[in-house]
């Protein structure tokens, strides 16, 4: 991809584009992507990556659910524990955007690739 904005204003945005994957990703793409390819790419990837993450979320509790039954309570941390990696690798990306470094999601970065 292209080399960063040469705002440093604009820089921010990739990280922003991460902070609640789907929302603000949806807000990068419509306020940034016409302006700047590389925006527009994370806008993209970060509605991709929320999405998965949620359904990945689901996933885990159907599993949790059924085989655990009653003891599933006590794996409520390993849920959490989920959410927060998902999300610090998230900002962990944007920041790596921010510095012009894309970081190649598997699946997901082809998708948005292929959409931007």
């Amino acid at each position: 991809m292209a080399a960063a904005p040469k705002k440093d204003d604009d820089k921010i945005m990739f990280i922003l584009a991460y902070i609640i994957p789907v929302l603000s990703g949806l807000f990068v793409y419509f306020a940034y992507g016409d302006k700047d390819k590389r925006l527009k790419f994370h806008g993209i990837q970060s509605i991709i990556y929320g999405i998965a993450v949620i359904i990945v979320y689901y996933v885990l509790v159907a599993i949790f659910a059924v085989t655990l039954g009653l003891f599933f309570f006590f794996w409520g941390w390993v849920l959490s524990l989920f959410w927060l990696l998902a999300w610090l690798f998230g900002l962990y990306i944007g920041y790596e955007a921010m510095l012009g470094h894309d970081v190649n999601i598997p699946a997901i970065s082809d998708i948005a690739k292929n959409a931007a």
